[in-house]
């Protein structure tokens, strides 16, 4: 402000008379924005989680939590016949016939380098699965998709 001005500031700290361009004013449009935009990545994160989310293969999933031992049944190359995605398994054809595997919430899953879901498995697709068993079931640790 000129010397002897009678301008006054306000409380957003921008001159009374002047064309509020103070460092002050942009500072707090920047940050509400930074926080509107905050706030609206969030919201979007928490809407879309649960319909992206697969579902929980509840059968296999509570012999997990009742400490039933696991032993690693290894690993097997195949081909996917069918994926129940309510069911949360998969029907993988290899060398010793078909394999019915379930896939539970921390089974790792891969297309290349990439993260992927049960929800990217198709019938046709080629895979490598690395696999224990729990109570008689097979049970995918690993899920790779192959080329």
């Amino acid at each position: 402000m000129p010397e002897g001005s009678t301008a006054r500031r306000s409380a957003t700290g921008s001159n009374a008379g002047g064309n509020g361009s103070c460092p002050y004013d942009v500072l707090i449009m920047t940050m509400r924005l930074s926080i509107l935009a905050l706030l609206i990545t969030c919201w979007c994160a928490f809407a879309a989680g649960p319909a992206l989310a697969d579902p929980v293969p509840q059968n296999v999933y509570r012999s997990l939590e009742a400490g039933k031992p696991a032993r690693n049944a290894g690993q097997m190359n195949g081909r996917i016949v069918a994926v129940d995605y309510a069911g949360g398994t998969l029907v993988v054809q290899t060398n010793r016939g078909e394999m019915h595997v379930a896939v539970v919430p921390n089974t790792a899953i891969y297309r290349g380098n990439d993260y992927a879901t049960l929800g990217d498995l198709r019938a046709g697709q080629n895979v490598h699965l690395a696999v224990y068993e729990v109570g008689g079931r097979l049970v995918a640790q690993l899920i790779r998709v192959r080329p």
